[in-house]
């Protein structure tokens, strides 16, 4: 990143981050099962025996950790998956936009230069740096369509060509759309849509405001956005707010330009105001970067080429997306770092305990076994605690999820009088609206289940290596 004169250089030691994590846990797991393997293996001399208050209790604390651990376990998931789709989102959504939009100078349109042409864009595209370059011309039309009333929209003038994100040209054909025989219509999910969508070939009007011009052409594909998901959503078009779009080819508006007036200028939202008979092309381009840009080299050279070319850097936003990304890459490192630590420090001490409770319980089921219990009916009540511990960690670490973001939301809560109910019905609507649907947290809470059950079903299937004799000699 560049401030003023100084240049801020944020550098994340990823491999040595990995690899002290890596030992850290690794150490940590040496210790763990060498503590447990020496306290397994090693003989008492003398007879040595708890109390069986002491037994009790012991055991109750076993069962009591498991059953917390498997919690925690649950509700480190949840937090994590959940939490970080807001930044995982932010971080893509500020990395894949285009940090420069340019325009035609009015230094260029005094000097006859009314459009950017495929010449101009080739030559920005050649700047060290630049990915990619979209072009598009912006300006406001009234749509008059069946079922709906004549309203004013906007229209984009676009290359079907480019590598645009945020416009599906699949299903449409290209050299009708090129030549201006047909458009597209994008809708956006935040406003309240049509009863029928336009189909492929439907007519729809096209008039400019203030003037004779009117034009019916055929629809070649309606597209409907999530205007508040997906990325690439205004990737150089402005397709987020509440209301209708027209997207169109140069060729297209070209035939409007012609059927202008005389001594008529469309200045409707048009960077360079058209009149009859001039030559149409874009008002204006969003470029792009990769990860070879400079970015302060790519800043001076981007608008010196520009500035030859008749065109000014209209804004320049690089350093406040680069800034973001770098802010939202770190919530996201943060949160999936200590969360994978968290996790696995939680398993290893679960594992350990339910090790530690089969060991305890080896005398118990001997003797169970010993009175005519066989072992299908001992696993089968394995998998029945096992399922009932797994029932309570998922249902309990969503409850303590659900609980923290009450707690992170209390000052809406005191302040504007919202209830708790409102406040997660608010929060998940959010949530599977924006990042992440339904069934995937429901896919998510499955799984979470289905690895709890495993862990605390397999883990006691080490009774199964012990004969009758060996489990009926062991002390509990």
């Amino acid at each position: 990143m560049f401030s003023g004169s100084v240049s801020v250089i944020v550098s994340i030691p990823v491999r040595k981050l990995a690899l002290s994590i890596a030992v850290w846990i690794l150490g940590t797991i040496a210790v763990k099962l060498m503590t447990f393997m020496v306290a397994l293996t090693t003989p008492l001399t003398g007879r040595m025996a708890m109390s069986i208050r002491k037994r009790k209790f012991y055991a109750r604390f076993q069962k009591a950790l498991i059953v917390v651990m498997s919690v925690v376990l649950c509700f480190c998931v949840v937090f994590v998956v959940l939490d970080i789709q807001e930044p995982l989102y932010l971080y893509r959504y500020f990395s894949s936009q285009a940090p420069y939009f340019l325009r035609v100078s009015d230094e260029g349109a005094y000097n006859g230069k009314t459009y950017i042409s495929d010449e101009d864009i080739a030559t920005l595209s050649s700047v060290p740096g630049i990915s990619k370059i979209l072009g598009s011309t912006q300006a406001y039309v009234n749509l008059t369509m069946d079922g709906v009333d004549t309203r004013r929209v906007e229209m984009y003038t676009v290359d079907s060509t480019a590598d645009w994100t945020a416009l599906d040209f699949s299903g449409v054909d290209l050299e009708a759309f090129e030549n201006g025989d047909v458009v597209m219509l994008v809708f956006s999910n935040s406003t309240e849509l049509p009863s029928t969508l336009p189909e492929s070939g439907d007519s729809v009007t096209l008039s400019i405001s203030k003037s004779s011009v009117s034009i019916e052409t055929s629809v070649a594909k309606s597209i409907v956005y999530k205007a508040t998901g997906g990325l690439g959503i205004n990737d150089g078009l402005d397709i987020n707010d509440a209301s209708y779009y027209v997207v169109c080819s140069r060729a297209f508006l070209q035939k409007m330009v012609d059927m202008l007036p005389e001594g008529f200028t469309w200045t409707d939202y048009i960077t360079v105001p058209f009149e009859k008979g001039d030559k149409v092309g874009f008002t204006g381009v969003a470029a792009y970067t990769d990860g070879t840009a400079g970015y302060l080299s790519t800043d001076k050279t981007l608008t010196k080429v520009a500035s030859n070319l008749g065109i000014s850097l209209y804004y320049n936003v690089r350093a406040k997306y680069a800034s973001l990304s770098q802010e939202y890459l770190q919530t996201l490192i943060l949160l999936i770092v200590s969360g994978a630590c968290i996790a696995v420090v939680v398993l290893i001490i679960l594992f350990s305990t339910i090790k530690l409770e089969t060991q305890r319980e080896k005398k118990h089921y001997g003797i169970l076994q010993a009175l005519g219990m066989s072992r299908r009916q001992r696993n089968r009540e394995l998998l029945r605690t096992a399922f009932v511990r797994s029932l309570v960690a998922v249902a309990v670490g969503w409850g303590a999820y659900l609980g923290s973001v009450i707690i992170r939301n209390l000052d809406s809560i005191r302040e504007e009088g919202a209830t708790v109910l409102g406040v997660l019905s608010s929060y998940m609507s959010d949530l599977t609206t924006r990042f992440i649907p339904g069934w995937g947290i429901g896919l998510m809470t499955v799984c979470m289940f289905a690895v709890t059950l495993i862990i605390c079903y397999v883990s006691k299937l080490g009774l199964n290596k012990y004969t009758l004799m060996e489990m009926l000699r062991e002390d509990r």
